[in-house]
């Protein structure tokens, strides 16, 4: 059985991103300046782009009838092995709104909803780490107990609908969390603590926005900046963070270094329209190498 570098475990689907001008009032309207469809979800951005990374890798997660073929085409390309389920719901959809600094998101779980029934792959368990996107407790917990993977955590927005008991036990497994700073801040007054390492995480990576993120490990805390980019979309920007770092890990780069991998690769997804812009390892640590003093 072919042994993954990563596996993916969770969402897949389509984006519809509009740019505005700024948000509305409630029941009043804003105008669209533009208007996209992009292939997306948590779980698939950032298998996608470990696989244009160079990285062996996997995703598991559910899709509907209606999932467009050129979304199987783009993964078929890649050579990105999946194992996608069939759901008796539509394929997950996100509506995406953003004025170029704030983003605003409604979300459609649709076949999503399945993935709380399905069995984690032997693959995804054999794998060497396993990437858990959004509030998927189901199979993570399943995925905790018969795995013996590195565990790697991306709650993302659906971490206010995690129950704090479930949350609690999955951040006690987790090896590398992400999280940006919101979402430090949550986790940080819901369980009464200042380092969320505490909770059971052996790697914790705040993304910081403009300002790059800050990586705390072994009691030490290390601040990369971010890559400066034209600002196009922030869409999949932090999936692409993701899956730089975990990328440059299974490499075995030091924990600094993974985190230049990741903003190298979030840059270049900032300032595309894509959520899976073109870019190898090579191209990443050609980034690396123009911005960050070595």
């Amino acid at each position: 059985m072919k042994m993954f570098d990563i596996a993916c475990v969770g969402d897949i689907a389509v984006d519809y991103i509009s740019t505005i001008a700024d948000f509305p009032q409630k029941n009043s309207n804003a105008d669209v300046i533009e208007f996209s469809r992009s292939f997306g979800g948590s779980a698939a951005n950032t298998a996608i782009m470990c696989a244009r990374l160079g990285a062996k890798t996997t995703i598991q997660a559910c899709i509907g009838a209606d999932f467009p073929d050129e979304y199987m085409e783009r993964l078929k390309k890649l050579n990105l092995h999946n194992d996608l389920y069939r759901s008796e719901y539509n394929t997950t959809s996100a509506f995406l709104f953003s004025n170029g600094e704030e983003q605003l998101t409604f979300f459609y779980r649709g076949a999503a909803e399945d993935v709380k029934i399905i069995e984690p792959d032997e693959r995804i368990l054999e794998s060497k780490i396993v990437h858990i996107s959004r509030d998927f407790t189901d199979i993570a917990k399943k995925i905790i107990r018969k795995s013996n993977a590195k565990i790697s955590f991306n709650p993302g927005y659906g971490l206010d609908e995690i129950e704090e008991s479930e949350l609690g036990h999955i951040l006690n497994y987790t090896d590398i969390l992400f999280i940006n700073q919101h979402e430090e801040k949550y986790l940080t007054e819901l369980f009464d603590t200042v380092d969320i390492r505490e909770l059971g995480p052996d790697i914790v990576v705040s993304t910081l926005g403009s300002k790059g993120c800050k990586v705390i490990s072994n009691s030490e805390v290390i601040t990369v900046g971010a890559v400066p980019a034209d600002l196009v979309d922030p869409t999949g920007a932090g999936d692409s963070f993701a899956a730089g770092f975990l990328t440059g890990f299974v490499k075995n780069y030091p924990i600094e270094k993974c985190a230049q991998i990741g903003s190298a690769v979030a840059s270049v997804t900032i300032g595309s329209r894509s959520t899976h812009p073109g870019i190898s390892f090579d191209d990443a640590m050609n980034v690396i190498d123009e911005y960050y003093i070595v």
